[in-house]
């Protein structure tokens, strides 16, 4: 893991335990990430008292830093027994 992902990582662990604050979590994420709409619900519902989980941050915030974002699609279940 670079040296990036590491400091993330720890920004990340450090605002779902409580120890840092939204503001302090914003600036780790500046110029590393784009706070895309995913992102700021994720944000705004985990200042609100609805606790994020670290792998839901995790998620957002790595996928994008490694380029999945873009092409990532969930692959939808297909019935067997539809024709």
């Amino acid at each position: 893991m670079d040296a990036n992902k590491l400091k993330i990582n720890q920004a990340i662990k450090d605002y779902t335990q409580g120890t840092s604050n939204l503001g302090q979590f914003r600036l780790a994420l500046a110029g590393k990430v784009t706070i895309d709409g995913q992102l700021e619900r994720a944000l705004r519902q985990h200042e609100a008292g609805d606790t994020v989980s670290y792998k839901t941050f995790g998620t957002l915030i790595f996928r994008q830093m490694n380029g999945l974002n873009e092409g990532y699609n969930r692959v939808d279940k297909i019935s067997m027994n539809d024709p």
